[in-house]
């Protein structure tokens, strides 16, 4: 062989090897067949797709590999194309099938050869992302969320919508401008949402987010939160905002009812304090300003607390339902009427001075008087009414809603029905407050005490009984009188533990004086409040076989004024402790609205005749026939007399005369502490009948 024929070999084995490794390393397959349809050659990367190895696909031919109606195709394009690009299936070795891309080139002698490029990632990719995109529209579904889009630059918003449930694609499509969007917004959140828009659209805005209402089809609105981001070009101009939406008319719905909740009473749906106090403080401030005056009415309805316990809650919250519409409807005056809790309401009266309140207040409670009827029940209505009229009575709401406080209260202590504001109920209102929050401490800390003052009987002067009496020592007022703090007492609730006080440290000093030999009767008093107390009676059975008293040792005094504010009531209870053995004596008697053939259908076993009576009985003969009338009457139904008031000898000597059994008073003894009172039951033991050595003590 020759050099130049050896090289030429070389060459072409060196060409052979090239060609080779090149066709290995191609990322695509490369397929070969002969015009016979029989494969020649084929590189690693089609074996890899098809599953075969090169020896076993070069014993195939076309068809094998090729369906047969894409090998006729490619033939017929072929015969008018030397290159075809395509996609074909090709059958893999385990049957199964791959698409793929082939670039297929057939020569002058038909033999044929293609690239062949595996398609099933880029076909996976494009399932994935469908799945993808559909997984995103299903939750934009389900949470009811839509995507918008705005070229800033082109003024072109894409909007599609989904609210209320109701798949809405492209509400808006491409090309609507902005104003056309917020055309969709309610009138009152128009302004915020194209605020918003400029807040982000301004340089170092980043994001936009509002909540808004928007108005579809037949005025229907839906409450939409809005929430977008902010693309900027290279400069900082913004040119694209785009973000999402998400309906919220559910959420805002129950936020909505629970706004209304926090600031509406639950009974009548009237304001309530909070928002009384946020539309007092608005109105004051609009008085001062524009020189309109305003005035607040505190109204407190009078002896509320009987229709509650008499007739129960239910006709007890009627009645407040019925006293929100009357007030409700009273005036076109009117701005605010708001229930404040309980009984105590409350109206803002908007340009309106002193002589109009005056007007006003005294026309509600005429209004009120007019009694209510539910299922078969009347119920008549009073109130207490305190009046302060902005700016002279105060400028803002915290010191009218006070100073109306101390108006509402002076007025129902005086009966006056309604009173404006003065400024001398302020000190009594401060002390008021101060010894209503001491009285409890005062019970806790022992200042407190019983003093007792005795009764006699008048014919034969033995000692008949004592009165406990309770006093308080205060530490910083000093000696506060009971006429101060038991109406306090009463009208806050803390007669409960006061009488249980009573009772208490009462039959306590009872035992002591029983174990001295001294057994005398001991009366206890108790307010017209404790007999609205439904255990009233379990604890007195209960307090007696504590201390080991026998009931008839026990006599509890009330007045007549109390006995008459329920009758009904206070007769059932009445008759629960007498028939126990305890006995009832009814005090300050004259001085109510009860008759003597009333208490006759009462278990009362003893009448005490007000000391101003007895105290007129030597000045004036009027207060005489008095005393004697109702000593006579009573006697006549059975029942005891005890004269209170007893300051002189005479008196005293009169009263027997005339058949009264029992006397108290000054004559006889002062209220003393129980220190002193075993000394003088001692010492009164031999005094005579004719009261000489009482007039010397």
């Amino acid at each position: 062989m020759s050099h130049a024929q050896h090289r030429l070999e070389a060459s072409l084995e060196a060409s052979e090897t090239r060609y080779q490794r090149l066709l290995e390393q191609a990322a695509v397959g490369v397929l070969i067949a002969a015009p016979t349809g029989q494969f020649v050659e084929a590189n690693s990367a089609i074996c890899a797709v098809l599953g075969y190895t090169r020896n076993e696909l070069l014993q195939l031919r076309v068809p094998d590999v090729l369906e047969l109606t894409a090998t006729r195709d490619r033939i017929a394009e072929l015969a008018e194309r030397q290159t075809v690009l395509s996609e074909r299936r090709l059958r893999r070795k385990d049957g199964t099938w791959v698409v793929v891309e082939v670039s297929t080139e057939l020569s002058p002698e038909g033999a044929f050869q293609a690239i062949v490029r595996d398609m099933t990632a880029r076909d996976e990719a494009e399932v994935a992302l469908r799945q993808s995109e559909e997984r995103l529209r299903l939750a934009l579904e389900g949470a009811q969320m839509g995507v918008w889009d705005w070229d800033v630059v082109h003024d072109s918003v894409f909007w599609s919508s989904r609210t209320g449930g109701d798949a809405q694609s492209d509400v808006l499509g491409p090309g609507q401008s902005a104003s056309t969007v917020l055309a969709l917004f309610h009138p009152e959140d128009a302004g915020a949402v194209q605020r918003a828009i400029l807040e982000a659209l301004a340089p170092g805005g980043t994001h936009f987010e509002v909540e808004a209402r928007t108005i579809g089809e037949g005025g229907t609105t839906r409450w939409l939160s809005f929430w977008g981001k902010v693309f900027r070009n290279t400069a900082g101009e913004p040119v694209r905002l785009a973000g999402t939406t998400l309906d919220i008319t559910a959420r805002k719905t129950a936020e909505l009812a629970l706004v209304h909740q926090t600031l509406h009473d639950g009974l009548t749906q009237l304001p309530n304090r909070i928002l009384l106090h946020q539309r007092l403080q608005a109105a004051a401030q609009k008085a001062k300003q524009v020189e309109q005056p305003v005035a607040l009415l505190l109204l407190d309805l009078d002896r509320f607390k009987e229709v509650n316990d008499t007739l129960g809650h239910p006709v007890g919250d009627a009645v407040l339902v019925e006293v929100a519409k009357r007030l409700s409807q009273m005036s076109e005056r009117v701005d605010t009427v708001a229930r404040l809790g309980g009984d105590e309401f409350a109206l803002i009266v908007p340009d309106t001075d002193r002589e109009t309140a005056a007007v006003l207040a005294q026309a509600l409670l005429q209004h009120l008087q007019e009694p209510f009827a539910f299922d078969g029940f009347v119920v008549p209505t009073d109130a207490s009414i305190g009046v302060v009229v902005s700016p002279d009575d105060g400028d803002d709401a915290d010191t009218l809603l006070q100073r109306a406080d101390v108006a509402m209260y002076a007025a129902k202590a005086s009966g006056a029905g309604w009173m404006f504001y003065a400024a001398e109920h302020d000190l009594h209102s401060v002390e008021r407050l101060s010894l209503l929050s001491d009285i409890r401490l005062g019970l806790e800390r022992g200042e407190f005490c019983l003093y007792y003052q005795p009764k006699i009987d008048s014919r034969s002067g033995r000692v008949a009984g004592l009165e406990a009496l309770i006093r308080w020592q205060h530490p910083k007022h000093g000696f506060v009188p009971p006429d101060r703090f038991i109406p306090l007492a009463e009208q806050s609730g803390l007669m409960r533990p006061i009488t249980r006080w009573v009772f208490d440290a009462a039959l306590a000093d009872y035992c002591r004086l029983r174990d001295l030999g001294r057994a005398i009767p001991m009366a206890i008093n108790i307010s017209a409040r404790n007999l609205d107390e439904g255990d009233l009676v379990d604890f007195v059975e209960r307090t007696l076989a504590r201390f080991g008293v026998a009931p008839h040792q026990l006599e509890i005094e009330l007045t007549e004024s109390s006995l008459m504010h329920n009758q009904k009531r206070s007769g059932e209870l009445l008759k629960q402790l007498s028939e126990m053995g305890i006995r009832i004596a009814i005090d300050d008697f004259g001085t109510g609205y009860s008759s003597l053939a009333l208490l006759r259908h009462l278990p009362v076993h003893q009448l005490k005749i007000d000391r101003s009576f007895v105290r007129e009985m030597d000045t004036n003969n009027g207060g005489r026939t008095i005393v004697r009338s109702i000593i006579d009457l009573a006697h006549n139904l059975g029942l005891e007399v005890v004269a209170e008031g007893v300051e002189d000898s005479f008196v005293l000597g009169t009263l027997a005369a005339l058949g009264c059994d029992q006397a108290q008073g000054y004559l006889i003894a002062k209220p003393m502490p129980f220190g002193q009172i075993t000394t003088w039951v001692k010492e009164w033991s031999v005094a005579d009948v004719t009261g000489q050595k009482a007039a010397a003590q």
